[in-house]
């Protein structure tokens, strides 16, 4: 949170979970931090973020990402997504999905992102997931997301952001096949003033 009151959030994942790998998301995550401190378009620190891998690797590394602002005193979203990143903002009348807007980070130093900026009403949330939790299968070899996750999350928009994010764990434990990739989910909660 910098000083002008923003909350910033972010939700990265890379291709594999090599060691190397980690080193990258590591670094995609200090930069972000000593990014988000001034950059207050979205945009612009996507393109910083991805200038920063790109000259900062051998040209090998590579992240997805949503990042965006929320401003608690007007509501204001602003959020944009890097690679096959997957966010959708649910409120009690309608689902709207975070498009990729540009290619992974570190991909091309001449990358442009495309921000959205939306109202955040009350007691609406923001989920963001790795493809882990996307692609994620029950017993019954269906998606999870679709039938058990989103759901749950639809109906459930009263509920705290944390124990939204326990009852995916707890959904992705007990009835999910074990994924190939690491299933991860950031809830951005607004709630009630």
């Amino acid at each position: 949170c910098p000083k002008d009151g923003r909350i910033h959030f972010a939700r990265g994942e890379a291709a594999d979970d090599s060691v190397s790998t980690a080193l990258t998301m590591a670094a995609v995550r200090a930069a972000w931090r000593a990014h988000a401190q001034y950059q207050r378009e979205v945009k612009k620190l996507l393109e910083q973020l991805n200038l920063t891998l790109w000259t900062g690797s051998a040209g090998d590394q590579s992240a997805i990402m949503v990042c965006g602002t929320v401003d608690p005193k007007t509501g204001t979203l602003r959020v944009g997504a890097a690679g096959t990143a997957h966010a959708v903002l649910i409120t009690e009348k309608q689902h709207r999905v975070v498009p990729p807007s540009g290619a992974a980070l570190g991909v091309d130093p001449e990358s442009t992102y495309l921000p959205n900026r939306w109202k955040f009403p009350e007691n609406a949330i923001l989920v963001a997931t790795t493809t882990g939790i996307r692609e994620a299968t029950g017993v019954d070899q269906r998606p999870l997301w679709e039938t058990q996750i989103l759901p749950f999350l639809t109906s459930n928009l009263h509920l705290p952001a944390k124990t939204l994010a326990q009852n995916i764990q707890r959904s992705l434990e007990q009835n999910a096949v074990p994924p190939k990739k690491v299933p991860a989910v950031l809830v951005v909660k607004r709630r009630s003033s």
